[in-house]
């Protein structure tokens, strides 16, 4: 009977809102941050985390999660408006394909923002593959990624969450599984506080490397020849 009652709960469509994921609440400190609040709660039974990047993205992620009626739970964090070049697609969004592509990067949630920054002002951004997950736990590799890596062989996930139990973890384990020979990984996460002080969540994301410009100087490590 008790399990019986356990499989029941797990199938109601509960839904929990979180306000502020990663370090949105700033100066309030540790205790306000939600860093492994996914990988906390992706792993329990029929559980859907939903990490909108976007404005537009939200609809999407809410439109699922009524439909599926299973529990569920929204990260929500400060985004804006989707890029003119982005596409909505069913597990986030993504730049069109184009045979220069030599990059693959992988982000969730509004910090995508800092990465379409740090890809202004890129000279070879049409270089770059862009792709944004927003639903956790990621299980299988959705097909227009699985054949960017293929293409690629590089890839740079971003997150503003630990890296266990998170995007970068997945992405490498589910590439792993597929057996897609992957030539240089990076991962940018949250890094908790290194310094043992307090800021605004820019002032964290720095810290963590998450901010627009080392984002920019990562992505250009992958364009860096070397001669032997």
């Amino acid at each position: 009977e008790q399990i019986r009652n356990v499989i029941c709960f797990h199938n109601l469509p509960v839904f929990v809102v979180g306000n502020g994921g990663g370090y949105g609440y700033g100066i309030m400190g540790s205790s306000h941050h939600a860093l492994e609040d996914i990988a906390c709660l992706s792993g329990l039974p029929n559980m859907q985390c939903y990490v909108p990047a976007f404005i537009e993205d939200l609809k999407l992620c809410m439109d699922q999660m009524f439909n599926n009626r299973t529990p569920a739970y929204l990260r929500l964090g400060l985004g804006k408006s989707i890029p003119a070049e982005l596409t909505i697609k069913t597990y986030g969004a993504a730049t069109p394909n184009n045979d220069e592509q030599k990059l693959t990067v992988i982000v969730q949630g509004p910090i995508a923002n800092n990465l379409y920054v740090a890809l202004n002002d890129f000279d070879v951004r049409n270089q770059v593959a862009f792709f944004v997950i927003n639903k956790m736990p990621l299980k299988v590799l959705p097909k227009e990624i699985e054949e960017s890596i293929f293409k690629t062989n590089n890839v740079l996930t971003i997150e503003e969450h630990i890296p266990v139990g998170g995007l970068g973890s997945s992405v490498a384990l589910a590439a792993s599984e597929r057996g897609i020979p992957v030539k240089k990984f990076v991962s940018l996460h949250a890094k908790g506080y290194p310094n043992g002080l307090y800021g605004s969540q820019a002032y964290h994301q720095q810290l963590s490397g998450l901010d627009a410009n080392n984002i920019s100087s990562v992505i250009s490590s992958f364009f860096i020849k070397t001669y032997v």
